[in-house]
């Protein structure tokens, strides 16, 4: 890890196992970022300390030594962006890098409140609508830096936060704003109240809406910013487009049997190379309604794995086929191990489509998901082994029914 010293402003290379206490810096770049290679160059070229980003620098090694830290962390020169196995390398280690700083300083260029006017919130300010909120808690809000993908896990992560306006004055703490930061950012406050993923116990459909209003400048980031929050890592591909975000969905898969993953808005507009995964977090802005559940009459919740054909997931099946149409293409719903927070009947059903005899399974397009009353629902005594693949071999296409149906999806 590459910090910089707060007294001299010079890099030093610090390995993990003698690493110290250290300040981090998150915030919005701007047009006159000071880089890795600037940092290095400056004492050649008066013109780098000019840069409105070297006040970022300059600011954040002023309060680490007022906060009595030696080191402080700052993305924009830390890291050598040219070397892509070391920004492969920081992308992928950056949540831990955040958690495990002494104090973040959240530097929001865009909002000038005084340090009272957001101590002095009320908890009856709380019980209002967004638009109903003062002045100066809405200004606070609607900062670029709530909207940015980045700043997403440089809010959770550390669990020393201090605002600071454009100005560089203090305005509050995450600990003390957890309930209009909540109301902001739809994140539940028991999450913005700690730093590890492991506490959270949080659904993935729950966790992915807090992205979906978010933005990056590259479309890759808005998968690989939230690498982190989800507890996994994966190569960096700039230029594969929202696949990023597939790529995101095949690594959450491998490290956990959330089958929440699958509960997305569908419509007839989607188009996605997997179709049990979403193209984009937007997909899951009702996400925060569903819930990792289990029943033992369905033996739910059985572990799925990734395949050399792609996933496999085996989920019970019923037949919603009307009688009458029977000897045509048939419709099942697979049961997945989860509902909805305000629905207690049974589980979500994911809708699939056998259009032609023996042949394969789709997913169907739908917008929304059904919920299985489990009394009245009549299971299939067989269970449905899904694949998830990009390209199918035409003798797989066509699997045969019995005791278990395999869908080639």
């Amino acid at each position: 890890m590459r910090l910089i010293n707060t007294t001299t402003l010079e890099l030093e290379e610090i390995s993990d196992a003698r690493r110290p206490m250290y300040a981090i810096l998150s915030h919005t770049w701007g047009n006159a970022e000071v880089s890795y290679q600037d940092l290095l160059r400056r004492h050649e070229d008066s013109s780098i300390g000019f840069k409105s980003g070297f006040e970022k620098i300059t600011f954040t090694c002023f309060q680490a030594r007022k906060d009595n830290l030696k080191y402080a962390w700052i993305d924009t020169c830390c890291i050598d962006k040219s070397s892509s196995a070391e920004l492969t390398e920081a992308i992928n280690s950056m949540y831990t890098w955040y958690r495990d700083a002494r104090v973040c300083y959240a530097y929001l260029a865009d909002v000038n409140i005084d340090s009272s006017e957001l101590q002095d919130l009320a908890e009856s300010d709380m019980l209002l609508d967004l638009a109903e909120l003062p002045l100066h808690a809405r200004v606070f809000l609607s900062s670029k830096w709530m909207t940015r993908g980045w700043t997403l896990q440089e809010l959770l992560a550390p669990n020393h936060v201090r605002f600071y306006s454009y100005a560089w004055q203090y305005m509050s703490e995450k600990s003390l704003l957890t309930r209009l930061l909540s109301k902001g950012t739809k994140i539940d406050k028991h999450v913005l109240e700690k730093s590890y993923v492991v506490e959270w116990n949080d659904s993935i459909a729950k966790r992915m809406p807090w992205a979906a209003n978010r933005k990056t400048t590259r479309v890759e980031d808005l998968a690989y910013c939230q690498l982190g929050i989800f507890g996994v890592s994966m190569p960096l591909l700039y230029g594969e487009g929202e696949n990023a975000f597939i790529r995101l969905q095949e690594e959450i898969i491998r490290t956990s049997s959330d089958q929440t993953i699958f509960v997305w808005e569908r419509s007839n507009s989607v188009v996605t190379g997997s179709r049990l995964l979403a193209p984009s977090p937007a997909k899951f802005r009702a996400g925060g309604r569903v819930l990792r559940w289990y029943d033992e009459r369905l033996g739910s919740g059985e572990p799925f794995a990734m395949t050399n054909l792609g996933l496999e997931i085996r989920l019970p099946l019923i037949d919603i086929t009307p009688t009458d149409k029977r000897g045509t293409s048939r419709s099942y719903t697979a049961l997945l191990a989860c509902r909805y927070t305000d629905d207690f009947r049974g589980p979500i059903g994911l809708h699939l489509i056998q259009k032609t005899p023996g042949g394969a399974f789709e997913v169907a397009q739908t917008k929304q998901h059904s919920v299985v009353d489990l009394p009245t629902a009549s299971i299939v005594p067989h269970s449905c082994r899904i694949y998830i693949t990009r390209y199918i071999p035409r003798r797989l296409r066509q699997p045969q029914l019995d005791s278990s149906v395999e869908c080639w999806i």
